[in-house]
């Protein structure tokens, strides 16, 4: 073989030992939260009333932001839950800011006696201007100036346990504790179909896998959008960046390393959510994700290594590694074609083509994984002959978005019907029991 052809294939390889990185970056985790799982259990579902994790007496102030588009259908249930939490309820205040809103948010949330702003543009917007637009105006509140309450960020279409904010409560109480508190999260709605079904297992993942792990090792959580909780001086040096990307939970994680501020996970505090429901609404989704994801790389993803080299940070490698992870979608549509090449012409594959097609099988049993860990019923499991669909649509939406096709809008993503969130309700109920009382999975 001549020196150029040698050459020729050395650039397939180098793509492809990327994408091995990548394989492994999300098998490792796998199979430590798997060793560790009875550790991880009583990190998720402690007993609240006896675990000496933090004081018993709550101490800490909540300002709880709600940013809402259009969430009348949802709304409801998580101003109940607020309502319903087993906390002091003069150490917390709620504030709904309803951007753009051309449903009856408003008048749900002063229904139900929460406060609410009022935003209106003559052009769309999207969650981190409407949350900037919010800390503009409670930035001065009297509960602010005078209490310095932790900030938390909960997305309207959630519900919160009861013990909620008593575990926050315990965990901002620790010494040392980090600045920055991602809560647990769970889809409720994880029966209702197999984009449901299967966003569960993912989210499950993310939880039990991706911080679960990184816990375990010291390394730094992540902030995942909705659910997480600021020290006041944090979230105001975030809203005076104004940093307005689809993905402002990756950015805002970005900002914060700059100035050392530290990012955790509070596994028992958990909250619900409910997943999109239909083909339309995923790749709206997802499409909205992929755009944000892509235009993160470009601007974080160098400096974050950099940085990270220079610091031996290897909390900030490991974010600049998250960002640069490609969609699983991608990834599989990647390790099949490499697959595929080295079964063709072996010498253009690193490894052998069964090895391709063993790290892309694998990740079934990692969905079948991510079923296990929400204790879905064995017929769900059928719903894995649905990925390879959602997997083609994510593999072309990221395509597409490498070309340059952008998404501007905040949309929101959810059931429509009022009928549908009394059902959400029943279905999250369920899982708030299974898990404090009967210690599922």
């Amino acid at each position: 073989m001549s020196v150029s052809t040698n050459g020729l294939w050395t650039l397939f390889y180098i793509p492809q030992a990327g994408l091995l990185v990548l394989f492994a970056y999300i098998y490792g985790p796998v199979l430590l939260s798997i060793l560790a799982r009875p550790l991880l259990k009583k990190l998720i579902w402690p007993n609240l009333a006896s675990a000496p994790v933090g004081p018993q007496t709550p101490t800490q102030n909540f300002l709880i932001i709600i940013p809402a588009h259009n969430e009348a259908s949802v709304l409801p249930t998580l101003l109940k839950s607020i309502q319903a939490l087993q906390y002091p309820a003069n150490l917390v205040k709620a504030w709904v800011v309803a951007d753009n809103c051309a449903d009856n948010t408003v008048e749900l949330a002063r229904t139900y006696g929460f406060n609410c702003l009022e935003r209106h543009t003559d052009r769309p917007s999207n969650k981190g201007q409407a949350l900037t637009y919010g800390w503009q105006n409670l930035k001065n509140d009297p509960f602010v100036v005078d209490k310095s309450p932790i900030i938390l960020l909960i997305d309207a279409d959630c519900e919160l346990a009861p013990a909620y904010l008593q575990a926050l409560n315990r965990a901002f109480s620790r010494p040392n504790s980090p600045q920055v508190l991602q809560s647990f999260r769970a889809i409720s709605n994880y029966q209702s179909s197999s984009v449901s079904t299967l966003d569960a297992a993912a989210e499950a993942l993310r939880q039990w896998v991706e911080l679960g792990s990184r816990y375990l090792l010291g390394l730094e959580g992540r902030i995942c959008g909705t659910g997480v909780g600021f020290q006041p001086a944090v979230f105001a040096y975030l809203m005076e960046l104004q940093q307005h990307n689809l993905a402002e939970d990756k950015a805002w994680q970005a900002s914060l390393f700059k100035p050392n501020y530290r990012v955790g996970w509070c596994p028992a505090a958990h909250l619900s959510t409910p997943s999109t429901e239909n083909s339309d609404d995923f790749k709206k989704q997802r499409r909205r994700w992929v755009s944000g994801q892509l235009s993160l790389i470009k601007m974080y993803a160098a400096p974050m290594l950099k940085q990270g080299l220079l610091r031996a940070n290897l909390s900030q490698l490991d974010y600049a590694l998250s960002i640069l992870q490609l969609p699983r979608s991608f990834m599989l549509g990647l390790g099949g074609l490499f697959g595929l090449m080295a079964l063709i012409v072996p010498q253009s594959g690193l490894v052998a083509c069964w090895a391709w097609w063993l790290l892309t099988g694998l990740f079934f049993g990692y969905a079948a994984y991510g079923l296990f860990l929400i204790k879905a019923p064995a017929r769900l499991y059928l719903r894995l002959l649905k990925a390879p669909l959602l997997v083609g649509q994510v593999f072309w939406l990221t395509f597409r978005g490498l070309l340059g096709g952008k998404v501007k809008n905040w949309e929101a993503m959810r059931v429509s019907s009022t009928e549908n969130t009394v059902e959400l309700t029943n279905v999250n109920q369920s899982i708030v029991v299974d898990s404090v009382v009967v210690d599922s999975n």
